[in-house]
This record gives C-alpha cells, structure tokens and sequence, in this order.
C-alpha cells in the first residue's frame, strides 16, 4: 500500500515535472547545438511554405541567449498570378542580426542594443493594394534603449539607412479608408543617418514621376508625437542629393525652366527648428542649393519661413544664384487668393537678376533678342500690399543699364474681371538703346522702322469699371515732344482724343520714308470702327502747322473728316507755296456699296517743287470725279477736269478738258478718255480680276517657256483675253504737251489692236513725225498678223525726201518659231536703190541664243555676198561666246 502510495506519488511528481524538463531541454537544445536550431527553424519554414503557398526557405539561424538573434539568407517566393511561368521574389534577406536585452522585455521595454538589416530585397507584390513597392536596401541598423509598450514611447538612439533603392507605383483602384484608429506613439530620435538612398514614387497611371536620391542625409533631435501630429528635428542635412518631378504626358521644352519636367542635381540643405504642428510650420533655412537641369542655379536659399491657419510669413528672405540675388520681406494670409472677405499680402522686395538667370524664363524668346538682350543686371525694387480685389503699388522701381529705367506707383483692384476692373497707375519711363526689342518681330524686324534711343514716355492710366479707360501721356524724342489724352469705352466702342506734336522727329523712327520733322494736331470722337456700319460715328480734324518730306516743306494744312448714319464728308484745305487749294470727297457708305463724289479746287500746285517735273512747271485745275462700287466686282470712275492752266518759264497753257468714263463688272470693262484731239476707248470681257488673272497667267507662262528654251505659240495665245484697244492722238491734247515736255514730239499716234484667245493679237500702230534728241523719224509702222497656229508681224520705218536730216525706206517682217524667231530686213536709200537686205533667225539654246544669217540675196553695201550655208553667232548674255560666218563678195570664194 504505502509501495502503491510512493509510486503514484513517483509518477504524478514526474507528470508534472515533464513539462518544466522538456521546456528546459528544448530551451537547451536550442540555444546549444546549432544543428537544432536550424532543424527547427527547417520545421517551422517547411510549415509556413505550406500553409502560405510560397517557398520560404533560411540558410542558417544562429540564437544565443538570451535573445541574440542571427539568419543568414531568409527568403520568400510566390507563384506569379499572371505569368504560371514567373515566380516573384517577395523578400530576400541576405542577414539579420538582432541584439535585445532579455530583463527589460518583462516590463514591458524592449532595449535593442542592435538591429541589422543586410542587403535586403523586397516586393510587395499584390499584399498591399495600395501600392506595390520593389527595391534593395544594403544596409539597414537601428540601436533604440527606451522603446516603452506601456507608455508607446520610442527612443532612437541610432539610425541608419544605406544603399537602398526603392520604387513605389500606387494604385487607384482602391477605396479610401474611413476607419480611424488613434495612435498614441511618441518617438525620440537622437540621431538619424541615409546615405546613397533612391526612391521613386509613380502616381496611377504613371502620370505623373517623383524621384529622390538622398547623397548624405542626417536628423538629429527629432520628436514626433503621432497622436498629436506634431513632429520636430533640431536639424536637417543633405548633401549631394537629387530630386526629379516629370509629368509623363507633356512634352519636354529646351532652354527655359519646364514645370512639366524638373530636375534638380547638387541638392544641398540645412535647416534648423524645423517644427510642424497642424496647422502650424516654422523652419529656419540656413542655406539651400541646387542646379537645374537647365542651366538655372540656386547658390543659397536661407531666412525664417513660418506658417500657420492664418498667415505665410517670410521675414529677411534671401535667394541668390552666381550671378543674382533677391532680398524680400513677405506676409501673405492664407486667404488672400480668396473671392469673399480674401486676406492682404504684404511684399518689399529688391532685386538683381543677371542676363543668364532670366534667359531660363524668356528663352523662348526670338534668338536674336536674347542675344542683344543687355549683359546687365536687372534691378528691381517694389513695395505693393493688397489681394485679388485690390492692390496698392507704392513704389515699382526698374532698371536695365544701357536700355531702360522704369518708375511706377498706383492701385489695380478687382483686376482679374477686366469688366470690373479698376485702377489708377502713374509712371515714367526712360528708354536708351532697347534696339533688341526690334527682334521680336520677326526674321524681316520693323521693315524699315528702328527704335531711337533716348525716348521717355510718362503719364497716368486710369480704368473707373465698366471697360472704360483714360490715359494722358506725354512722349519726348530728340527735342519733339507728343502728348496725347483721350478715353476709350470698350463696351460702345466710343473713343475721344487730342493729340498735339511739336518738332516730331519721324525719320528716327522711318529713316526710310523721307519724313522728317512733323508738328501739328489731331481730335477726334466717335464710336464705332467699321466705316460700312450705318452706327459708327467720327469726328475729326487735323492740323498740319509743319511737316517736311525729304525737300517739302508743307505748312498749314487742315483737314476735317465727318461720318455719321453712313455719310462722309472730308475736306483738306492746302495754303502753302507747294499746294494751294481745297481737295474734298463726299458720299455714301454701305457695307455693299459706296457712291461717293471726289473734287478738288487747286489755286496752284508746284509740280516742280514736288519732283513731278525736272524743269520749272507751276498748274492749277478744278476736277470732279464720281465713285462707285460694290465692294466687290462693280467699280465706276466718272468725271474729267476743268480750267487746267499750266505754266512753265516760258509760256502759259491751257489744256482742254479731260473726261474720263471707266467701268469694270462681272462680265465687262471698259474705259473711255476723250481730251482734245487725244481718244482712248478700250472693250474687254469680263472683270478687272479675270483681267489680272489673264495677264498674270500669260506671264508666267511665257517666263516658263523661256526658261525651257522654247515658244509655244498656241499655250500663250490660249490665255489671253478677248479685248479691243483703239486710241488717236494729236498735238492738241495734254498727253502729247506732256510728252513733249520730257522730250518726245510726233504729230500723230493710231494704234487700233483686236486681242483674242481663239485668233491671237492683230492689229496695228502708226506714229508720225517722232522727234527724241534731235533725231526725226517722219513714219513708223508695226503690223502684227495672227491665227490660230501662227504670228506674223511687219513694218516699216521711213523718213521721206523732206526730212533734213536722213532719207530712207525701211522695210521688215518676222515669225515666231517653236525655239526663236525669225525675221527680214530691206532698206533702201533717197533713190530706192536697195542698200541691206538680210534676213536671220534666232534660236534659244540652253546657255544663250543661236543668230543665223538665211544665205539667199544678202546685200550689203549695194552689193551682194554669199555666206557658208552652216554660218552661226553664239551669244549669251554678256558677249559672243563662239562664231562660224564666213561671207565674200559674190562671185568670189568665201574667205
């Protein structure tokens, strides 16, 4: 019994000692022989492998006590969901090791004494649908003695992250999380270091790309209360860090700053008290640098940049680059951008910005205007407080060495709604050589205009609401002076103006045009800028006190315009030693029409003076034309001239009248001028532009044919019009007095010519008596013969036994050909006895023409000659290039 008694007292002591021995024995096993700790951990990956679907598998595990920790090449791999044949690496440790003391753990403290993390691959594949994030760290350590679970406080003593290369692409597949869990962690660190670190972040849809890389970055004093969203670092540093930002759907742009693509390399930073607690922010910059991928550099960024619900506040500011700095002292509310009740800004700043820094801005400027652009510091200086709605400039102060200088002071308010906008700005500007401004108008620049130097331009712009605007300015040039004051009321289109010059110098501004000083004035009122609208309304009038153009020197000269309800009435009243008369036009505009009357009352006009004649001729006449059109193909001129008196140093004339009858429409044109024994009538079919086109076309239809060396007679006679020209003229006619003035005399012109399509040009000229420089001819007379295939023509030159100075009969004819012409030539002495008789033909070759003298009867001289029959002159456009002629007497041999 007591036998029984002892051993169950045996067995039950060693039932329930059993757990304690296999605890104890399995801790030994573990902690003692490697073997099983690797067996084990074998086990357990075995296990994992199975339950996860993925192959987990470790090298080797190495546990000391009491909590030393070591594995050596961990890693996990799963089955790719798209692709049966790729599997994923979702983690790949190459060692850990961890370090934790074992005491504190029973109170709830966890001291870490070192935690490593070596080359490391990660991918989270499709655990986290938020994101997939995939990359390598080299190194990741961690030294904290102060982690408390009760407390949820951290301390850090030592972090450091190295050599990693992370890329994040985030999904927008996924609902945001409304769940709020509070979190009460409070975190310490002392002191944290990233070296060599990359990260990529891809929003959905690749989109947009932002990349990071971190050269050597530190934080120390670091305190980041979680539940309070307040986060602190004594101090920030990078150095050699790089930060990228593309939007991947918009192109790149060369030369100017992108803010579709910005690349910053050379990051370097340093910040103190770097404090934010929503909504507050504050940080200290001591300095900050990088360059653009661009050419743009920061040099250094440093001040106090502060922030909370209310107000941005940027005392003492500093930015500079290489060449530029900007010193600004900044206070903007947070509502200042707002539509209701918006808060105030408040800006002083200064300003030098080299050429380089602000050609990243306007590099897409001109070429030419960035290179002429002055290689000089842009000063700026402002002092403006307001908002959206208004804003006060009380000083805007620019200077551009050798180009510019600018002064400015005023208010703009509401200045977003040009509908509402009001303001009030005074200025003066100062301008020296701004030459380059000339570049931004193109490859062809002012098209003769320039751009003087030492102009100022000053006065006040004013806007009360409602799109109505004032200015009064003043313009100084080269001793001028212009000032101008009007208004303008966009919504009526109605304006109002005065303008007065004084010894305006135009040829600074047009050199080309022969205008030179100018003084006068101009008002005008109205509304309305389309003269064919019955609603536009002007008033106008000018004077012209002084004006000289090139050796005209025009004074006293009004001008008064009227238009109203579609009727004009304008009026230029000359009294001045080059024109003295009255010029007026009155009529009737309409969108589709205008009859209108021209007339003129001129006293005197100085042809002489004006450069229309080389030798003293003084005129004066009365003229009324009237006008009519539909601004479209109807075009009617209807009038002629009157009491016409033209006197020069000998003699006094007075022409006959002019009239003048001319009409173009859709299907007709036609033009009649009848002055004394002078007549003019010309018929053609069709309007003005079917007349130009033909004209055009024949023209470059024979410049092409030419040019191809070759005539074709038929193509060209094809695009003519279908017209009739008859004209007659004697002595007695203003025309022939005209002629007679430059020179040219003759008794008689008749010329009658028929043009067609179907039969080509026929028709004649006869000119009588022409007499230029001493030299008479008595009769000259042209024929051109033509039909549907071919174009003759002929003529004769002749000077009868009466003329005193020659007395000959010339005869000739030609032809065209399909590569030349040729033609026939007899002329015959006072008695009829044939002196020359030739007759050649011209060839176009590539490089020139081709002469050819027709060997049958060639007398020169009275006598006859032979010529070989290949004879040939080759000339182009300068001189014979090659010749084979040989002629000799007939009867003799050919030389």
């Amino acid at each position: 019994m007591k036998q029984s008694i002892k051993n169950m007292i045996k067995w039950g002591g060693a039932v329930v000692a059993a757990p304690f021995i296999l605890v104890i024995l399995l801790m030994v096993l573990l902690y003692i022989p490697p073997p099983v700790q690797n067996w084990a951990v074998h086990t357990v990956a075995d296990y994992a492998s199975e339950k996860t679907g993925m192959q987990i598998s470790v090298e080797r595990v190495h546990l000391q006590f009491p909590l030393d920790l070591g594995i050596d090449n961990f890693k996990m791999i799963k089955q790719n969901d798209s692709l049966p044949q790729v599997k994923d690496t979702v983690a790949d440790m190459g060692k850990l090791v961890v370090r934790v003391k074992f005491l504190p753990l029973l109170s709830q403290q966890v001291e870490i004494d070192q935690l490593d993390l070596l080359q490391v691959k990660l991918n989270t594949s499709d655990f986290v649908h938020e994101a997939r994030v995939k990359g390598t760290v080299g190194r990741l350590s961690l030294e904290s003695h102060g982690i408390d679970w009760g407390r949820q406080t951290v301390k850090i003593d030592d972090a450091k992250l190295k050599d990693a290369n992370v890329n994040v692409e985030l999904s927008d597949t996924v609902p945001p999380d409304t769940s709020k869990t509070p979190t009460y962690w409070k975190i310490n660190v002392e002191k944290l270091r990233v070296e060599n670190t990359k990260a990529v972040v891809h929003m959905p849809g690749d989109t947009l790309q932002v990349e990071a890389y971190l050269g050597k970055a530190g934080v120390r004093g670091g305190d980041f209360d979680l539940y309070k969203n307040a986060y602190k670092a004594a101090n920030f540093e990078l150095a050699g860090g790089m930060i990228a930002f593309d939007n991947n759907f918009k192109t790149r742009e060369k030369g100017i700053i992108d803010p579709n693509h910005i690349r910053l390399t050379d990051v370097s930073l340093g910040i103190d008290s770097l404090m934010y607690e929503a909504p507050k922010v504050s940080l200290v910059m001591r300095h900050c640098s990088f360059k653009e991928k661009n050419g743009l550099e920061l040099a250094d960024l440093s001040g106090k940049i502060s922030m909370d619900s209310l107000q941005l506040r940027m005392p003492q500011l500093v930015v500079k680059t290489p060449d530029s700095w900007l010193r600004a002292d900044m206070k903007m509310d947070l509502n200042a951008f707002s539509d209701s009740c918006p808060g105030r800004i408040s800006l002083t700043a200064s300003a030098s910005l080299a050429k380089r820094d602000l050609m990243h801005f306007i590099g897409d400027m001109p070429a030419a205007f960035c290179r002429q652009w002055p290689d000089k510091p842009l000063a700026v200086n402002t002092v403006l407080s307001g908002n959206m709605q208004s804003m006060d400039i009380r000083m805007l102060n620019m200077v551009l060495p050798t180009a510019m200088k600018l002064n400015a002071s005023g208010y703009a308010a509401d200045f977003t709604d040009v509908k509402r906008m009001k303001a009030n700005v005074k200025f003066q500007a100062d301008t020296y050589n701004i030459g380059f401004v000339a570049a931004l108008a193109g490859k062809d620049g002012l098209g003769g205009a320039r751009i003087p130097k030492n102009m100022h331009l000053g006065g006040n712009v004013k806007t009360g609401g409602g799109q109505v605007y004032t200015a009064d300015l003043t313009f100084r040039e080269g001793g001028g002076v212009m000032r101008a004051k009007g208004s303008f009321n966009l919504p009526r289109m109605a304006y109002n103006a005065r303008i007065t010059a004084n010894n305006m110098k135009i040829n600074h501004f047009m050199p080309s045009l022969g205008m030179k000083d100018f003084s006068g004035d101009l008002a005008v009122s109205g509304n309305g800028t389309d003269p064919t609208s019955k609603s536009m309304r002007v008033d106008a009038g000018a004077e012209i006190r002084k004006f000289i153009y090139e050796k005209y020197h025009q004074t006293d000269i009004n001008v008064d315009a009227r238009l109203q309800d579609g009727m004009i009435h304008a009026a230029m009243n000359s009294r001045n030693k080059l024109i003295d008369g009255l010029l007026s036009f009155d009529g009737f505009i309409h969108s589709k029409k205008i009859d209108a009357t021209f007339s003129a009352d001129v006293n005197r006009v100085d042809l002489y003076a004006l450069g229309v004649t080389q030798k003293p001729l003084v005129g004066s006449l009365c003229c009324h034309f009237d006008v009519a059109s539909d601004m479209k193909q109807i075009y009617m001129l209807r009038g002629g001239t009157s009491d016409v008196t033209i006197l020069d140093s000998a003699r006094r004339y007075r022409p006959v009248n002019i009239s003048l009858d001319v009409l173009t429409n859709r299907d007709t044109t036609r033009a009649l001028i009848d002055c004394g024994d002078f007549y003019l009538k010309m018929n053609a079919s069709g309007g003005y532009e079917r007349l130009i086109n033909s004209g055009t076309s024949f023209g470059k239809a024979l410049a092409a044919q030419l040019s191809e060396k070759r005539i074709d007679y038929v193509a060209l006679r094809e695009l003519l019009p279908m017209a009739q020209i008859r004209m007659k003229a004697g002595k007695e006619n203003i025309f022939s007095r005209f002629m007679n003035y430059c020179g040219y005399t003759f008794e008689s012109i008749d010329m009658d010519m028929n043009i067609s399509p179907h039969m080509g040009m026929n028709g004649g000229l006869e000119l009588n008596a022409l007499t230029v420089s001493d030299i008479r001819l008595d009769t000259i007379r042209f024929n051109i013969v033509s039909d549907s295939i071919n174009c003759t023509y002929n003529g004769q030159i002749r000077n009868s036994k009466k003329n005193p100075q020659y007395v000959f009969n010339t005869l000739f004819d030609g032809y065209l050909m399909d590569r030349g012409s040729g033609v026939n030539l007899a002329v015959y002495d006072a008695n009829n006895r044939l002196g020359i008789k030739l007759g050649a033909t011209a060839e176009l070759e590539e490089k020139g023409v081709r002469l050819h003298l027709l060997t049958d009867n060639i007398i020169l001289g009275y006598k006859k000659f032979n010529a070989n029959e290949d004879n040939y002159v080759f000339q182009d456009a300068h001189r014979i290039r090659r010749m084979d002629l040989q002629m000799a007497e007939h009867g003799e041999d050919k030389a």
